[in-house]
């Protein structure tokens, strides 16, 4: 429990939890996954789900395979969603009125 709240608390003060990746990278593994496994149940089944903290997780991934190239476009791509303040695209925890769907469409227009 007391992992859970170090892993929620500061993914709560950047946004939420949908927003902050993680990694944990051993010396024969590395595993990237969103930094916070808070599942909301609210949330299940609606499409609403904010896949940042996915896809900043698959960036320092990349990065970690020295895909330096492919991790720059990945993270570009995501930062220039977020400072369009579309709320058409945006997930509605970061106050969009967009789903995920519409989020990810504007990531790969961007890529």
């Amino acid at each position: 429990m007391l992992l859970c709240c170090r892993a929620c608390a500061p993914a709560g003060l950047c946004g939420g939890n949908g927003i902050v990746p993680g990694g944990n990278i051993g010396t024969d593994v590395a595993v990237f996954e969103q930094g916070a496994r808070h599942v909301s149940k609210k949330i299940a089944g609606q499409g609403i789900a904010n896949p940042t903290a996915l896809l900043l997780a698959t960036s320092m991934m990349l990065r970690h395979l020295q895909l330096h190239s492919f991790s720059d476009r990945l993270e570009a791509a995501v930062m220039e969603t977020f400072m369009s303040r579309d709320k058409s695209v945006l997930t509605p925890d970061v106050g969009g009125t967009g789903n995920t769907q519409t989020f990810t469409d504007a990531i790969c227009e961007k890529l």
